[in-house]
């Protein structure tokens, strides 16, 4: 269900907070909280997650093996750093704002 919900949020991929919460706080921090939700089948709000990348025009490859790499790998891995490239701190914020202002059923000043 989460990943047949990408189209309506727009994005290449979801995730559950349970999902996240198996992540190293690294790799949490790049993780974008986009709604709360009530998904069908549960009376729980859940939270919903996305991770921003661009990966059109980076050519990367995986050349070292997964037991190799640390929770620093998302601050000093190029590839990935160039992918996220396009979110600034200026756009995490505005985000943010907005989101918690829809959470909050603040509509007129979430747009």
């Amino acid at each position: 269900r989460m990943m047949s919900a990408c189209k309506q949020f727009g994005v290449f991929l979801l995730c559950s907070e349970a999902f996240r919460n198996l992540l190293s706080p690294q790799a949490k921090e790049k993780f974008r909280h986009i709604d709360t939700c009530t998904v069908k089948g549960s009376s729980k709000k859940q939270r919903v997650f996305t991770y921003d990348a661009r990966h059109l025009s980076i050519n990367f490859f995986l050349h070292v093996e997964s037991q190799d790499y640390s929770p620093e790998i998302w601050k000093t891995d190029q590839d990935l750093k160039a992918m996220r490239r396009h979110i600034t701190p200026e756009f995490e914020a505005k985000f943010n704002a907005g989101r918690n202002l829809y959470l909050n059923s603040n509509w007129k000043a979430a747009i």
